[in-house]
């Protein structure tokens, strides 16, 4: 389970348990004792800190599958005398982020069916059907036009070396499964990404937006700018994280904070004056959490638009290369045949 999700389920069931009534110690107790409970050995080793006489938010802290922002929010409670109410505003906050996230995720699946089915036709097709028209096209003994010469001598070496090609096959294998499994992969992933402006622009946005949306609840909650920079930081990935700690030391320095954020590529031309008029009002918090807003709702447009063109375009894609496959494939039948009439 991720991080973010694995806390967001201790949080509900936590939260339940105070509305209900009953002390910190009392929820951790009932949470650690429910033999049916998803959080037994947090909550107890939770339990067991807080009893010794640690904060709640300290003993949260010790606990790695737990969220900093919970942490962070939990903190501020104990400084105001409403756990409950922060945590609860975590709650909401985490389940609009993994709403945003199972949106997106809904919306890639269908791309992703067409782009692996596709991929799947053109395995087939080079690996099976390839290899043993290249047996039957050298046994007739007749030129073969280039391009289809070509394709058939590859055919032909999978076919005379099939141990060789399994690796070849286990290994591309294997560098897909890192790819996507790992986390060194996925960021090799989102490199690639990235490297087209389109999809670099959309993906900023959708982290910025995670971001604003973290600083909003963090700052509202009475927490300082630059610990809530800290705190949210990680929720911009490895592609934004280097503008965390620049800002932060901006900030230190003086700096406001619309042009900080702006000069360190954590705020657009278009958010840029919503923050400064924030700032102005000294009422930052909202000021972030209208940014989220605007930045949540138009990057959802344009990845709804993006994704309703890119359909058809892999479609089209992919069954052109499969009818190039087929066309070089059987051109040499269509050959031989006409030369009988």
């Amino acid at each position: 389970m991720r991080r973010g999700d694995d806390t967001l389920a201790f949080s509900r069931d936590f939260r339940l348990l105070l509305s209900a009534g009953l002390s910190v110690r009392e929820a951790l107790r009932s949470m650690a004792d429910d033999p049916t409970g998803r959080h037994r050995t947090i909550a107890a080793d939770v339990h067991e800190k807080v009893h010794s006489g640690r904060s709640l938010s300290k003993a949260l802290e010790d606990v790695p599958s737990i969220s900093r922002v919970l942490v962070a929010m939990v903190g501020a409670g104990e400084t105001t005398g409403n756990v409950p109410s922060s945590i609860g505003r975590y709650v909401t906050y985490a389940e609009r982020i993994g709403e945003a996230r199972r949106r997106l995720a809904a919306a890639l699946i269908y791309p992703a069916i067409l782009l692996i089915v596709g991929l799947g036709v053109l395995g087939f097709i080079l690996l099976f059907l390839v290899p043993r028209l290249a047996g039957v096209y050298a046994s007739l003994n007749r030129d073969l036009p280039p391009v289809s010469r070509q394709l058939f001598m590859a055919g032909g070496w999978i076919a005379s070396h099939p141990v060789e090609s399994l690796l070849i096959a286990v290994a591309l294998a294997a560098l897909a499964f890192w790819m996507f499994a790992t986390r060194a992969g996925r960021r090799a992933i989102v490199r690639i990404m990235t490297s087209i402006p389109w999809i670099d622009v959309r993906l900023r946005g959708v982290i910025l937006g995670r971001l604003y949306r973290t600083l909003g609840m963090l700052t509202q909650s009475g927490i300082p700018l630059r610990q809530a920079l800290a705190v949210a930081g990680p929720v911009t990935g490895f592609l934004l994280g280097d503008a965390i700690p620049a800002s932060e030391r901006d900030l230190l320095k003086g700096r406001g904070i619309a042009t900080t954020l702006s000069a360190n590529g954590l705020a657009t031309v278009s958010t840029e004056p919503i923050l400064s008029i924030g700032e102005r009002a000294g009422d930052i918090g909202a000021a972030f959490e209208r940014v989220a807003d605007y930045l949540e709702e138009r990057t959802a447009q344009e990845l709804d638009l993006g994704l309703r063109i890119a359909e058809p375009v892999l479609g089209l894609l992919m069954s052109l290369a499969v009818g190039a496959l087929l066309l070089l494939m059987y051109m040499p039948i269509i050959e031989i045949s006409g030369g009988m009439i």
